[in-house]
């Protein structure tokens, strides 16, 4: 006999309880459902089990871990866009969310609802959700990183707030060639999955063995257990480690290209990437790249599928760019931005001011 079906609907969210990390969005969601069934059933005395104490100081250091990825992801250095904006202190900065906004790529697809029929070029967040394993290629300055930091964003804020609203500001629709918003929404099918961002090139600097010996995911997890005990998180590591095998995360590894002396480290990196695969089954995996280095055969990943980030179009631009000159007068507000006015901007930004023409190159950092 199916035993779900003879419990009542408290005794299964009970039972799923058990098996969330206490303390996190999932683990909120739960408890406040299970409030609300026993108010509405009238049982206000009998107590939701309390997390196991053993599980209370995890709980913590997951909620510290995702506020901190939150405020670092969310961060854009105005002196990377505009020295000139960013005065006196170079490190003033902009609330990413503020500033974004989705970014084409050049796969295509057959268009539904209106457009039925038609090819519409699909976004890097619709790639991202279709491939479990995608390279993400573009030019300098395409908006790469800004990418995958927006995406780290909304997903830490997600897993933090159990607000829907990063979700709907990441899957926010693309606009068409008016800058107004097309009829669907980019589509995420993942919820709040859990996000770990690293920058290749440090990684390369500080955490890959010497030049001619392997690299496996055991050098990956001792420089990210370095970098957690950096940000006051060194207990967080064996939490982390559970709950991507447990059930799984998204891997954001940026700037493939800009490893150090490159011509020798190329083989340890691709064994290194293809080691964490193994190791993390459970997880996504995005790595980003410039498009000429990634054509090089010993580059390639294997079992990646890649795409090619798309010049901006005219609504992009139309949209972008009067966001991106407010949010650089303001000096980035630090509120979430409803879905519609994220905009995403970058190295020479100053120069699409005032203009509708312009390239992905200039208004997205890479």
């Amino acid at each position: 006999m199916n035993q779900t079906a003879n419990r009542t609907p408290i005794e299964e969210l009970e039972r799923q309880l058990k098996n969330v990390l206490p303390g996190s969005a999932e683990d909120r969601a739960l408890r406040q459902k299970i409030r609300d069934l026993k108010k509405s059933s009238g049982d206000t005395l009998s107590a939701i089990p309390p997390p196991p104490p053993d599980k209370q100081p995890a709980a913590s250091l997951h909620q510290t871990y995702l506020s901190h990825l939150l405020k670092t992801s969310s961060r854009l250095e105005l002196s990377g866009i505009d020295r000139k904006a960013a005065g006196q202190n170079p490190e003033t900065c902009l609330n990413l969310a503020t500033i974004y906004t989705a970014l084409l790529t050049r796969n295509t697809d057959m268009a539904f609802g209106q457009d039925r029929g038609t090819e519409r070029q699909l976004s890097a967040l619709d790639l991202a959700n279709r491939h479990k394993y995608l390279v993400l290629l573009g030019e300098p300055g395409s908006g790469k990183s800004t990418f995958v930091k927006f995406l780290a964003m909304c997903l830490a804020g997600e897993l933090l707030e159990n607000s829907r609203d990063y979700l709907k500001c990441l899957t926010a629709p693309l606009p068409d060639d008016e800058g107004n918003d097309r009829e669907a929404n980019q589509r995420w099918d993942f919820g709040g999955l859990l996000p770990v961002f690293i920058t290749l090139r440090d990684f390369a600097a500080e955490g890959l063995p010497p030049v001619g010996q392997p690299a496996t995911a055991s050098h990956f997890w001792t420089f990210l257990c370095a970098r957690l005990e950096e940000s006051r998180l060194h207990g967080y590591a064996g939490t982390l480690e559970e709950m991507l095998h447990r059930y799984g995360g998204l891997l954001l590894l940026d700037g493939l290209d800009e490893v150090p002396d490159a011509a020798r480290r190329r083989p340890q990196i691709r064994e290194l990437i293809e080691d964490i695969v193994r190791s993390f089954p459970r997880c996504r995996i995005l790595v980003t790249s410039r498009t000429y280095a990634y054509q090089e055969q010993n580059w390639r990943l294997p079992g990646f599928q890649d795409t090619v980030l798309a010049p901006f179009t005219q609504g992009q631009i139309r949209l972008c760019t009067p966001g991106a000159a407010a949010a650089c007068r303001n000096n980035g507000p630090n509120s979430m931005p409803k879905p519609r006015t994220c905009c995403s901007i970058g190295g020479n930004v100053r120069k699409s001011f005032g203009t509708n023409r312009g390239r992905s190159s200039t208004l997205n950092p890479a």
